[in-house]
């Protein structure tokens, strides 16, 4: 790469005295339009990583009216220790390997106190000879990008987290389904068993009549004085008490009071209530 060529005064350093052939003049004239034009900030270092050409939107940058401002100045001279060391490390390694250092994402504390994040190039700068005598920078603002990556990323880990939410709210819906339809299935089994108890009651009832009517009958039968008939009453009057008993636990089953809703409990009161009915049947 060749050395160079020094732009006008306002681009930050003066023009060559002596006269230039019309070719080097069109170059230097191309150089300082891109340096008082480009939106990126271009600036050239010399080995110890001063300022010897800089750009106006560096100058800018930097917080300089005007390029020659930052002449012979370095990053030390406007930002901190920490972070100018880290540029001047990079420049180093590049004049030493003759490496460029191409799409690095740096960040920078702006002049502002705000936070800035570019995109760099840094390429080592040669004279005629071949031999290393700086760095040339080109530096592009990405601020906005990455603020925008980061709003990006926070708004997809947002989502991340309603998605989890939602699969979380949605395990406790179906556990919610499966709650109500065990308990529609025991309303469902209470209905029967009301239904049950209510058939049980009416059949109590039905007998508890017509042993009125042998109560009767047995007391009156009772008073005839018959001493060969009273083994038979007494049996008869056994057989009717034992029969009361069936009766009296149908129709205390059949009320709502002492019901407990479990799945299945209707059968084996309906078996229970069959074998009281078939062992009061057999003590007649």
């Amino acid at each position: 790469m060749k050395t160079i060529p020094q732009p006008p005064s306002s681009a930050g350093t003066a023009a060559s005295p002596t006269a230039e052939p019309s070719d080097e003049r069109g170059r230097c004239d191309f150089l300082h339009s891109l340096l008082e034009y480009m939106p990126d900030r271009i600036y050239f270092k010399d080995k110890q990583g001063r300022f010897i050409l800089v750009s106006k939107a560096e100058a800018s940058y930097l917080g300089a009216q005007d390029a020659a401002e930052i002449i012979g100045k370095s990053d030390f001279d406007f930002f901190d220790h920490e972070l100018a060391q880290a540029a001047f490390d990079d420049e180093q390694e590049v004049m030493r390997s003759g490496t460029a250092i191409t799409g690095k994402v740096e960040e920078k504390l702006l002049l502002d106190g705000r936070t800035g994040w570019a995109l760099v190039a840094k390429i080592p700068m040669r004279n005629e000879a071949g031999e290393i005598i700086g760095t040339c920078g080109i530096s592009k603002d990405i601020t906005r990008l990455r603020e925008t990556q980061d709003s990006l990323h926070e708004a997809l880990s947002a989502v991340a987290s309603q998605k989890t939410q939602l699969s979380k709210s949605l395990t406790e819906l179906n556990k919610a389904h499966q709650e109500l339809k065990t308990a529609q299935e025991q309303l469902i089994d209470f209905q029967k068993l009301q239904s049950l108890a209510r058939l049980a009651f009416g059949v109590a009832q039905e007998i508890q009549n017509p042993l009125a009517t042998l109560e009767l009958g047995l007391g009156f039968l009772s008073n005839q004085q018959d001493e060969s008939a009273a083994p038979a009453l007494q049996g008869m009057a056994a057989a009717i008490a034992r029969v009361e008993v069936v009766i009296r636990a149908l129709m205390d089953g059949a009320t709502a009071t002492g019901i407990v809703l479990k799945p299945g409990e209707a059968a084996d009161i309906v078996r229970q209530a069959v074998d009281r009915i078939q062992n009061a049947k057999s003590a007649f």
